[in-house]
């Protein structure tokens, strides 16, 4: 039997190797699963709590806040790069030294 499974959920998938009556039993455990996922998502977004209200505009915050935060992670990329070609240049520079003291 092949024991493939979704990426995220790890749900079990169906595979055409298996037997029928095998990939049945994976399948209904899989829609239960995924039922029960969804059951709590709704409740959870219904609900009014108000730590789930503050972690909500936390998500809506960040997801406003995406194009800056890849440009903040561009923006450290380019500086650690620079950074690193920066110290391998002072390497390069002292190697000599160093090795005519050695």
């Amino acid at each position: 039997m092949h024991d493939d499974k979704t990426a995220h959920l790890a749900l079990p998938l169906p595979h055409p190797g298996n037997a029928l009556d095998v990939d049945c039993l994976r399948l209904r455990y899989a829609l239960a699963t995924l039922d029960s996922k969804v059951a709590a998502l709704m409740s959870a977004l219904s609900a009014d709590d108000e730590s789930l209200s503050n972690v909500q505009e936390i998500i809506k915050a960040l997801k406003a806040a995406r194009e800056d935060i890849a440009a903040l992670d561009s923006l450290i990329d380019s500086k650690v790069a620079a950074l690193t070609a920066e110290l391998q240049g002072e390497i390069s520079h002292l190697r000599p030294l160093i090795y005519a003291g050695l």
